[in-house]
């Protein structure tokens, strides 16, 4: 399944992905129940799976091959957030427990609903540059302890104090910009200044004891105003650039337009 953005209250396009193990694509049109999953730090949305048979886009060339489809509900996407999908297979429901198993996705996050292109997620941030602060070893999701690259309700901060930490750098990025937007040239400085934003944050505020000697405070510090100067001259020439080719651009993407069906 690729990743794909929508809007709050969007409908389409279906998602779509594809159900495999180590040998292949799973026989899903055998199952008995196929429900998709989607979890994401604010809600869960559930919902019947549809299994396309033969699989769809077998060259990749719309990013797949998929053997499934879900058609978006009008109330499924009403809180923006990073949703992952997992798919629930259910081979036998006459069994006692019904035979069943869940097949996880294999990227983080892959459904991105309300969220600008350039903002980061707290996976993101704990995959790059906070790895260290996602211990867990409260008899949760890891036994006996262990680095998740990921927040959980079990990790300081947990995923929802990571996810205020990352709206925090997301302002701090805005702030930069006096139409209080990023324009799309400057997504990438934009990201990336975010999310050392956020994980410099995550340092001082839960791990200031160890700012000084013990943690990477001083290279975040470091790394976080260099990525801050890089994107405030990113804006400074986009400011700079935008009436002399806001013409320009207005009549290049009306040509592309004319192009289409």
């Amino acid at each position: 399944m690729t990743s794909t953005r929508y809007n709050i209250g969007d409908t389409h396009p279906d998602l779509r992905g594809y159900a495999q193990d180590e040998t292949g694509a799973l026989t899903i049109e055998e199952a008995d129940e196929l429900e998709l999953i989607l979890t994401s730090e604010r809600a869960v949305i559930t919902g019947e799976v549809t299994v396309i048979d033969p699989p769809e886009d077998p060259d990749g060339s719309e990013g797949g091959p998929f053997n499934w489809r879900y058609v978006i509900g009008a109330d499924d996407f009403e809180l923006a957030g990073a949703y992952v999908p997992s798919l629930r297979i259910v081979w036998d429901d006459a069994s006692d427990p019904p035979r069943q198993q869940t097949i996880p996705n294999a990227g983080l996050p892959v459904v991105l609903v309300g969220l600008a292109a350039w903002y980061p997620t707290a996976d993101e941030v704990a995959s790059t540059w906070a790895r260290a602060r996602t211990y867990s070893a409260l008899g949760g999701e890891v036994a006996g302890g262990s680095t998740l690259g990921r927040f959980t309700a079990d990790t300081t901060p947990t995923n929802l104090e990571a996810e205020a930490i990352v709206n925090d750098s997301i302002r701090h990025v805005l702030s930069h910009f006096a139409r209080g937007e990023v324009p799309q040239r400057s997504y990438g400085a934009a990201h990336h200044a975010a999310l050392v934003y956020a994980a410099l944050e995550i340092e001082i505020s839960y791990f200031p004891e160890q700012a000084a000697e013990h943690s990477a405070f001083l290279q975040l510090r470091s790394l976080s105003d260099a990525a801050t100067l890089a994107l405030v001259r990113h804006a400074q020439v986009n400011d700079l650039i935008r009436e002399d080719y806001s013409l320009l651009e207005q009549q290049a993407t009306l040509t592309v337009g004319l192009g289409g069906p």
